[in-house]
């Protein structure tokens, strides 16, 4: 169990695809029944390795999409981090601003990890985003 990397430190993820995205919110503990569509990146499958970094950034959803605009990484990526750094710091939850989801009522959905270490989804419609929302970006 790694501790949570460390604001704008630049560390490595590695996982291996093996689910479609629809599939995510399902393995996040969401009823099976609930349908849940995904309009974004597919990772395709197989095994990826990429350069990451943790980002403070509040404000609305439409400021934070900006301000990380060309570093966000398609949401699956949550599970290779949540792997390794399956504890969580309390600092803060770890999202990743990718709004590809989208529930049966319609409203865009984000995939996290709450503060407490439970994998989620969040609105974006839902509040403003405050500077304790880390978000999990491509290293430049």
């Amino acid at each position: 169990m790694s501790m949570y990397p460390k604001t704008n430190e630049v560390f490595v993820l590695e996982f291996e695809e093996n689910e479609i995205p629809e599939d995510l919110p399902h393995l996040f503990g969401y009823p099976a029944e609930g349908k849940w569509s995904h309009k974004g990146v597919v990772v395709p499958k197989g095994r990826h390795r990429a350069h990451f970094m943790v980002v403070h950034q509040g404000g609305s959803w439409e400021e934070i999409s900006r301000a990380l605009s060309g570093r966000i990484p398609p949401g699956q990526w949550i599970k290779a981090f949540k792997a390794k750094y399956s504890n969580p710091d309390g600092g803060g939850p770890v999202g990743i601003p990718d709004d590809s989801w989208v529930a049966s009522s319609g409203e865009n959905g984000f995939p996290c990890i709450a503060n407490d270490g439970k994998l989620s989804f969040e609105g974006v419609e839902e509040y403003e985003f405050g500077k304790g929302w880390r978000w999990l970006v491509f290293a430049d």
